[in-house]
C-alpha cells in the first residue's frame, strides 16, 4: 500500500479539525429561521417582500420605522395598501429596498412616508439588524457606509465599521454564536414561523399586534429636531424617488405617549424641516402628530401603538384622506383581510373597540347586559356615538344596570339593525339578512343564540361571574368568531381572560 505524503496527511487533520467550525457556518448560512430572533424573521419576510412581482400592484405604501408600522392596519384602510414600514430603520434603510421594490413592480398612486425622531438622528440598528440580516445587497451596504464616511455620520463610523460589516455580510460564528446559544440552535423555528405569519396575515403590518396598555411613564421632553446632513440626504432621495415615479407622498408623523413634551424650540424647529422640504417637493402634504391618544392607545414608552392606538390611527387617515382609498369598494375582500379581520377581533378585549372594529364590515356583533348587572361604560357609547350614531338610544341599556337583560345587535355594513323582544325572547335581524338570529335567555347567565348557518344553537353557558358577553359573528364566512365575557369594574367592562 503506498504510503500518504505528509503533506495531505496534514491537510486531512486540519480539515477534521475544523469541521465543526464549517458545519456551523453552514448552518449559520442555511438555517437562520431557527436560531435569529422575531424581529430579525420579519426583516426576512420584508425582504421577500421587496423582491417579489406581485401580480396585482399595490397602490398605497407604507414606509418607515416601527411607530410607523404600528399605526396603520391595512385591512381597515383597502386591498391595495402593503405596510412596508420596519422596526428599526432609518431613510437609507428604507430608501434601498423601496428602489428594489420599484424595479420589479409599478409605482404606487400614494406613499405614507414617517420616522421617529430617533430615527432621523442616528442608525442605532444598522449594524444589529440590517447588516445583521441581509435586508440590502453587498453594494447597497457598501454606499450607505461609503456616504456616511463622506457625510461624517458618527452614528455609523466607528473603528471597526468595515470589520462589523464584513462578519456579517460573510456570516462568521462570531456574529451569530449569541443567537445560536439563546435559541439552543434551533428553538427558535416555531416562534419565528408563527411571527412571519403574523406580519403577512397583516400585510406588513406587526409591531401593534399586541393589546398590552401603557399605565404611565416619566416626562419625555422633545427641545430640537435638527436630522443630520446623512439623514436628510436619504430622505430627500426617497422623496426624490416618488417625485420621479409620480408618487403622491403623505408625511404623517406617527402620535406620541401623553406625558410628552415638545418644546416651543422644538415644534418650530420640526415645522421648519418640513416646511422646506415642502418648498423643494410642493406635491407632499405633511400632517403633524394627532393628539387624542390616550395611555390605553399605546403598548411601551417608544411611541407604539396596540391595536386599539393601531384601529384609531387608520380610520382617522381614511377619514382624512378618502381619495387614497376610494376604490376600496371596487376590490373584493379577499381571503387574507378576512382572516386579518377576525385575528384582531379575536385578541380585543374592550366591547367598545369591538363595535368599532365591525363597523363598515360584514361581521356582526351581539351583545348582552345581563339581568340585573352591568355598569356606566362611557367608550361603549362613545363607540356608538362614533359608529353608529342612529343607533344610541338603543345601546343606552348597555351601560345601565337595569332589572332585564339588554341586548343590542349590529352589522357593520347594515350599520342600522332591529331587535324585537317577547319575553326573554329576541329576534335580531337588518335589511341585509334574510333569516334573523334568535335569542334566547334562560336566566341570568344562560342563553342560547339560534343561528340561520348552522343546526345546533350556539349555548352560551359559561359558568363564569359576568356582566356582558359578547359573541362576534362572521358573516363573510357564516362563522362565529368568538364569544367575550366581562366583568364590570372601576367603571368599564373588562375582559374575563378564559382559563
Amino acid at each position: 500500500m503506498k504510503k500518504m505524503k505528509p503533506w495531505k496527511k496534514l491537510v486531512i487533520k486540519c480539515f477534521l479539525a475544523t469541521l465543526p467550525c464549517w458545519l456551523l457556518w453552514g448552518y449559520i448560512w442555511t438555517f437562520p429561521i431557527n436560531f435569529v430572533d422575531k424581529e430579525i424573521a420579519s426583516y426576512f419576510q420584508y425582504k421577500a417582500w421587496v423582491h417579489t412581482r406581485f401580480a396585482k400592484p399595490y397602490d398605497v405604501l407604507i414606509l418607515g420605522d416601527s411607530t410607523t408600522n404600528s399605526a396603520y392596519e391595512p385591512e381597515y384602510l383597502s386591498e391595495r395598501v402593503l405596510n412596508l414600514a420596519l422596526g428599526g430603520t432609518s431613510p437609507p434603510e428604507i430608501y434601498y429596498p423601496f428602489c428594489d421594490y420599484l424595479r420589479l413592480n409599478p409605482p404606487p398612486k400614494v406613499c405614507y412616508l414617517s420616522f421617529q425622531d430617533t430615527h432621523m438622528h442616528g442608525a442605532s440598528t444598522l449594524s444589529k439588524r440590517t447588516f445583521y440580516s441581509h435586508l440590502l445587497t453587498w453594494e447597497q451596504e457598501r454606499e450607505i457606509l461609503q456616504q456616511a464616511e463622506a457625510y461624517h455620520e458618527t452614528s455609523i463610523l466607528s473603528p471597526t465599521m468595515y470589520q462589523d460589516w464584513l462578519s456579517c455580510r460573510l456570516r462568521l460564528p462570531n456574529k451569530y454564536s449569541a443567537a445560536l446559544r439563546n435559541s439552543a440552535f434551533i428553538m427558535r423555528r416555531k416562534e419565528n414561523q408563527d411571527e412571519i405569519r403574523i406580519y403577512t396575515g397583516h400585510r406588513g403590518t406587526l409591531v401593534s399586534h399586541t393589546t398590552n396598555e401603557m399605565a404611565d411613564c416619566e416626562m419625555q421632553e422633545f427641545r430640537t429636531y435638527n436630522p443630520p446632513p446623512f439623514f436628510d440626504a436619504y430622505y430627500r432621495k426617497i422623496l426624490q424617488k416618488c417625485e420621479e415615479n409620480g408618487i403622491q407622498v403623505r408625511i404623517v408623523i406617527t402620535p406620541l405617549v401623553p406625558n410628552t413634551k415638545r418644546t416651543p424650540q422644538y415644534q418650530e424647529a420640526l415645522h421648519t424641516y418640513y416646511e422646506k422640504l415642502k418648498a423643494d417637493y410642493p406635491t407632499i402634504t405633511f400632517l403633524d402628530r394627532m393628539s387624542d391618544f390616550g395611555w390605553r392607545h399605546f403598548s411601551d414608552t417608544s411611541h407604539h401603538l396596540n391595536i386599539h392606538g393601531a384601529l384609531k390611527f387608520t380610520k382617522a387617515i381614511k377619514r382624512l384622506y378618502p381619495e387614497d382609498f376610494a376604490d376600496a369598494a371596487n376590490n373584493p375582500i379577499s381571503r387574507n383581510t378576512i382572516d386579518g379581520m377576525t385575528d384582531y377581533l379575536q385578541m380585543e378585549n374592550y366591547p367598545g373597540e369591538i363595535l368599532r372594529r365591525v363597523e363598515d364590515t360584514d361581521f356582526s356583533a351581539v351583545i348582552i347586559r345581563w339581568p340585573g348587572k352591568g355598569g356606566h361604560d362611557e367608550d361603549v357609547l362613545a363607540a356608538v356615538d362614533e359608529c353608529y350614531p342612529s343607533m344610541r338610544e338603543r345601546a343606552n341599556p348597555l351601560s345601565e344596570k337595569g332589572t332585564e337583560a339588554a341586548v343590542f345587535f349590529v352589522n357593520g355594513m347594515a350599520k342600522e339593525s332591529n331587535v324585537e323582544q317577547n319575553g326573554n325572547d329576541f329576534s335580531l335581524s337588518d335589511h341585509r339578512m334574510q333569516e334573523p338570529l334568535r335569542l334566547h335567555i334562560e336566566n341570568d347567565a344562560k342563553a342560547t343564540l339560534h343561528l340561520p348557518w348552522q343546526k345546533e344553537p350556539l349555548k352560551i353557558d359559561p359558568k363564569l361571574a359576568m356582566d356582558m358577553t359578547v359573541v362576534i359573528l362572521n358573516h363573510y364566512d357564516s362563522k362565529v368568531v368568538a364569544v367575550k365575557h366581562f366583568a364590570f369594574s372601576h367603571g368599564s367592562y373588562q375582559l374575563i381572560p378564559e382559563k
